[in-house]
């Protein structure tokens, strides 16, 4: 069973994530194979929707902010949707809030990318 869903509208590509993304989980290693594939292939447009993601740690932090770093260092755009609240606290905590395009909502999102 997947437990990362990808799918495409035109050239962006939505990655959404099942369970908690902790270190060593398979969820966790399996996104980062699907950013780093997408990468590869020169995706430009990313979408992280979070909706079904119960935890986050910081193995998993540092997943989502190695593939910022990517997508920003070839010029392309990674946001993230959907945080629940524990996250989204997170994200707060953790100052990314001030590096990450995040939104509330995938349809939001997917309005923004240019």
């Amino acid at each position: 069973m997947a437990h990362v869903r990808i799918e495409r509208k035109n050239d962006i590509v939505v990655l959404a994530p099942k369970g908690q993304l902790v270190g060593g989980d398979e969820t966790t290693a399996e996104l980062e194979r699907s950013i780093r594939d997408l990468a590869n292939e020169g995706n430009m447009k990313l979408l992280l929707d979070m909706r079904e993601v119960d935890f986050i740690n910081s193995w998993a932090l540092g997943v989502i902010i190695g593939a910022h770093a990517n997508y920003s260092k070839r010029n392309a755009q990674i946001k993230i949707s959907n945080l629940n609240p524990r996250n989204s606290q997170l994200m707060t905590i953790t100052k990314l809030v001030r590096i990450f395009d995040i939104h509330e909502s995938a349809d939001g999102a997917l309005k923004t990318f240019k």
